[in-house]
């Protein structure tokens, strides 16, 4: 059961931590909901491959078994904010539109120098 907090409180910090970066208050909420539970999963997945891939915690000390090997750490916190800034750039890229471009060709007094 220890464990299971510590892997709670991982997830929820990594993803957070990766997605509060790129908080933008004029968002709609949906979007903002969306980019949040996207940050989750991915910090989720990084606490569980963090877990697998990690060299574990030795098993012969008393404080093994409510112990985590800092490669959870590590692997959640990269994922979540990678997967976060992902997100958070292709949003704004889709968000923006691309530069003003003239439909006729600018006589020389319109321009703007």
């Amino acid at each position: 059961m220890h464990q299971n907090i510590q892997f709670v409180g991982i997830v929820l910090g990594a993803a957070l931590g990766g997605y509060l970066v790129w908080l933008v208050p004029s968002r709609s909420r949906i979007l903002a909901a969306g980019t949040l539970l996207i940050a989750l999963a991915a910090a989720f997945l990084g606490a569980v491959l963090g877990r697998i891939v990690g060299p574990g915690v030795e098993q012969g000390f008393w404080w093994s078994k409510s112990s985590t090997d800092s490669t959870v750490h590590l692997v959640a916190a990269a994922l979540g904010t990678l997967v976060a800034t992902v997100v958070a750039l292709v949003i704004r890229r889709s968000s923006q539109s691309g530069p003003e471009v003239p439909d006729r060709p600018l006589r020389w007094e319109e321009r703007e120098t």
